[in-house]
């Protein structure tokens, strides 16, 4: 677990924010176990287990984005956007990554002008930052902004091919129609199709 924690440090000093400070080994355990019990898909109990880490060590903003994606795993966008808005709280607040997570939780929950919001403080701080780029392009697209969108789609993809047509968030038009959305017809139109999650 040390060694994820450690690769997320990284990733987020090289994201541009610093590194947050190291869990205790209690902290640490628990997070272990909460990932052990997402591989065995049990939610419920990864979110005991995260949630004790918190509560053992409330300021380690680490424990925030771990929970975070339990929500976004169980499709509680509104409690992982609360999460990730905690993490920044906590000292992330100028990670891009952190800032995307939270536009993507507010993509999902339909709210496409706040993570319009937070994917362009993410690229206020790396402009060239594929995932925020690939979120505020599909958030434009939603929002009936093809153009604008569909240039950010192209910037993104111009960056990193194979895995923004993978990630690509297309939220709430997209899920209620079952993936049939209003996102799906453009990309099924666009030069470069994007799949929809």
């Amino acid at each position: 677990m040390r060694r994820i924690l450690g690769v997320l440090a990284l990733a987020l000093a090289a994201a541009g924010a610093p590194a947050p400070a190291r869990a205790d080994a209690e902290t640490d355990g628990l997070l272990q176990k909460s990932r052990d019990y997402l591989q065995q898909g049990d939610i419920m109990q990864a979110l005991a287990a995260v949630n004790a880490a918190i509560a053992h060590e409330p300021d380690y903003a680490p424990a925030y984005l771990r929970r975070g994606e339990l929500w976004w795993t169980g499709n509680n966008f509104a409690k992982a956007r609360d999460d990730y808005s905690q993490a920044m709280a906590l000292g992330l607040d100028r990670s891009p990554y952190v800032l995307t997570q939270r536009g993507d939780a507010n993509a999902a929950a339909g709210d496409y002008p706040q993570a319009i919001a937070d994917y362009e403080q993410a690229l206020a701080l790396n402009a060239d930052f594929w995932p925020a780029l690939a979120g505020r392009g599909g958030a434009f697209v939603e929002s009936g902004e093809t153009a604008r969108g569909l240039a950010d789609i192209e910037r993104a993809l111009a960056q990193d091919p194979g895995t923004v047509s993978e990630v690509l968030p297309i939220g709430k038009g997209a899920s209620q129609a079952g993936g049939a959305g209003r996102g799906s017809a453009i990309w099924a139109g666009s030069a470069k199709p994007v799949p929809v999650r």
